[in-house]
């Protein structure tokens, strides 16, 4: 677990050894990352191609502390995240940093009244 003085982060990285060559380039695969949006956190969790988890973290629902995050996860990254009072914000502030966002409208979840 890594915190950052300057930001208040958690990391949990499951794997950052610099790769050369072929494994270089499987690098640069398409990474997934999750966002449960909260007033004052965020929950971050990175996914694989295959779905195996690459790093989780846990930053303030800040621009600075979002978006140093998402810039040092490549060029092809994949957000999605669900809508809230943030949602708007949020994907205008990650949309020139992913390759997509997608906001989710998740309807008839277990726990919601009907």
């Amino acid at each position: 677990m890594l915190k950052a003085r300057f930001l208040p982060v958690s990391l949990e990285l499951k794997d950052n050894k610099r790769k050369e060559g072929t494994a270089a380039m499987k690098q640069e695969a398409i990474q997934y990352l999750a966002l449960d949006v909260h007033q004052a956190t965020t929950v971050a969790t990175v996914r694989t191609e295959n779905g195996s988890i690459r790093m989780r973290a846990t930053v303030a629902t800040e621009a600075s502390a979002i978006l140093g995050l998402v810039r040092g996860l490549g060029a092809q990254l994949h957000v999605a995240f669900e809508e809230g009072t943030q949602a708007q914000w949020l994907h205008d502030l990650l949309q020139p940093h992913a390759e997509r966002v997608v906001v989710c409208n998740v309807r008839g979840r277990s726990g919601d009244q009907q």
